[in-house]
């Protein structure tokens, strides 16, 4: 479930046109944390951010309910997966 919420946060974030930095600027977080969100590493989305996302790609709320799915999965946390 984790790739497909990155899977979905990058197919929005380029249809919008934006690149990881602006998103990233839109949601008040470093660029690196959304290619983690992209890429299912790292820490976790937190709610709060699932539903920065939501409001900054314009995703009527597609990535706050796919959030607790998300939240209960395993992120990769290995160096180097940025």
């Amino acid at each position: 479930m984790a790739a497909l919420f990155g899977a979905r946060v990058r197919r929005l974030r380029t249809a919008a046109g934006l690149t990881q930095a602006e998103l990233g600027a839109r949601t008040h977080v470093v660029s690196t944390r959304i290619t983690q969100i992209e890429r299912a590493s790292g820490a976790k989305p937190t709610l709060e951010l699932a539903r920065a996302l939501d409001a900054a790609l314009g995703a009527d709320n597609l990535l706050v309910e796919l959030w607790p799915y998300v939240y209960r999965e395993t992120f990769r946390t290995g160096r180097g997966s940025s």
